[in-house]
């Protein structure tokens, strides 16, 4: 909202990026909150006799499934055959979580599409570690056609498959 404190906030990032060797962007990239999410970028919410994973969308709008995997918009409200104190537990880290991803999910997904516009590259090691395997960027990562250039100028396109492998366009695994 304040003008004078965004730019004093800038000016504080610039100089942390700056003292890591780092541009903004680089240092935006290793920023990413990873929300305590598993490794393959879910989570589970326990009820005790019901059990739900969370994913996300396109959007990374969180949502539930349930056990027979069915996508489910919202988390259902706990019942009496479940354990209380886990379902109430589970209840507000759904809730927390929409909220967290609500403010996170805008600013990444500006981030990927300023990077695009402006032909931003990234090595192939930072690439991994930072966009495919996090477990957040993964579910927005995975939804985007990537490229990698060649040494002769020339570029070869590709999509991160559900394994987190590289897929050219016959689906056949790139090595990058």
């Amino acid at each position: 909202k304040f003008k004078g404190l965004q730019e004093r906030a800038q000016e504080k990032i610039r100089a942390i990026a700056d003292a890591r060797g780092l541009s903004p962007e680089e240092l935006a990239d290793r920023l990413v909150p990873d929300l305590d999410l598993d490794e393959q970028g879910s989570l589970l919410l326990d009820f005790g006799p019901r059990q739900f994973t969370v994913g996300f969308d396109e959007q990374l709008r969180p949502y539930a499934l349930d056990s027979s995997g069915a996508r489910l918009k919202d988390l259902p409200k706990p019942i009496k055959s479940d354990d209380s104190e886990r379902a109430t537990s589970a209840s507000e880290r759904w809730k927390l979580l929409k909220k967290d991803v609500k403010s996170i999910a805008s600013n990444q997904v500006q981030r990927l599409e300023m990077a695009m516009c402006s032909g931003r590259t990234f090595p192939a090691d930072v690439f991994r570690r930072f966009f495919v395997t996090h477990p957040l960027l993964r579910h927005l990562v995975r939804r985007l056609l990537w490229g990698v250039q060649a040494a002769d100028g020339g570029v070869t396109g590709f999509r991160v498959a559900e394994d987190l492998t590289y897929a050219d366009r016959d689906d056949q695994t790139l090595i990058v």
